[in-house]
């Protein structure tokens, strides 16, 4: 098969910008010559010096022409056999869609809703946000809390009320005071603490607004001197006691004697 035809590229104009119209016009018809039958051209004007470059440009397209036709006679490249495996299945497949496109459609709607359910699922389990200073100032809030509340039951259930409450820097200072009054108060001393409420009930309850009892009246025990003292004084007036009734028995009988 000839060639039909020779291909001039858009920067033609711009590799001979340095040619007038005429070096230009017989460098053109060269380029022709040259293409239709490989015989050098001759050339005498200034279109000589740029005439390699593009007889270099004429080859490489009559190469890649020449290696079209040449694959075009094999057949063009040979198919891999994964392209020979895709061309088998296809007709199946297409045949199933044609066959099948009810159940084929039902698939994809049960996809779809199994879909739909994991995004619902995954919503659901997702915690509020929360920034991660706010976590660490909560925690360590309830954690001062936790220690200085006397009755240490339920951890769980209270850190679970303490989120709930999310007291700023003021309520937890109110509480803190409130849990040192309500400490000193009769019923929170009474029976070794037996009716502290719970952390949890107190703080679900917002105890700390409660007015603090009575203070207890539990006598406080005397020390080992206290006692020794309380002791040594009350054998002192025992003597006592007895030194006057030694008396007053000698001056009956004293008397008597008379």
């Amino acid at each position: 098969m000839a060639r039909s035809h020779l291909k001039v590229y858009m920067d033609f104009e711009e590799r001979a910008a340095a040619l007038n119209d005429e070096e230009k016009g017989r460098l053109l018809l060269a380029m022709h010559r040259y293409a239709r039958d490989g015989q050098e051209p001759k050339l005498e004007g200034n279109e000589r010096f740029v005439w390699p470059i593009f007889k270099m440009m004429v080859d490489r397209d009559i190469e890649a022409y020449e290696s079209t036709v040449e694959k075009g006679k094999l057949g063009g490249r040979p198919k891999k056999a994964k392209d020979k495996e895709k061309n088998l299945k296809k007709p199946d497949e297409t045949q199933n869609n044609l066959t099948k496109p009810e159940e084929t459609k039902k698939e994809e709607i049960k996809k779809e809703e199994k879909g739909k359910k994991k995004e619902e699922r995954r919503e659901t389990k997702k915690e509020p946000p929360s920034c991660e200073g706010e976590s660490e100032g909560a925690a360590a809030g309830f954690e001062d809390f936790w220690h200085i509340y006397p009755r240490k039951q339920g951890r769980q259930d209270a850190r679970a009320a303490w989120d709930n409450l999310a007291p700023d820097e003021a309520l937890i200072a109110r509480m803190q005071a409130a849990i040192q009054a309500q400490r000193q108060s009769d019923q929170w001393t009474r029976e070794g603490g037996r009716y502290i409420p719970l952390p949890a009930t107190w703080l679900s309850g917002r105890r700390w607004e409660d007015e603090a009892g009575p203070a207890s009246a539990v006598a406080k025990p005397k020390t080992v001197s206290e006692q020794q003292y309380t002791q040594r004084a009350y054998t002192e007036e025992q003597l006592l006691a007895v030194s006057d009734d030694l008396l007053e028995e000698a001056r009956r009988y004293k008397s008597a004697s008379l």
